[in-house]
């Protein structure tokens, strides 16, 4: 199960919890009880590809396979 970010709506804070992917449960917050909902981010760090292999390195001219 992947881990998702949830915003409590009684106290704001964010806490992470363990979430089924498919479905959404009911989830209270365990030190004040309110309703968590999730929030969305973006992701941090991007993917950078690099070598061999990949479409921009093979298409470079004067290399032959």
């Amino acid at each position: 199960m992947p881990l998702y970010d949830y915003r409590c709506d009684t106290c704001l804070k964010i806490v992470e919890r363990l979430a089924p992917m498919v479905g959404e449960a009911a989830v209270k917050h365990a030190v004040c009880g309110g309703k968590l909902v999730r929030v969305f981010t973006p992701a941090t760090a991007g993917v950078v590809y690099k070598g061999a292999g990949w479409a921009k390195t093979d298409r470079r001219k004067g290399r032959r396979p």
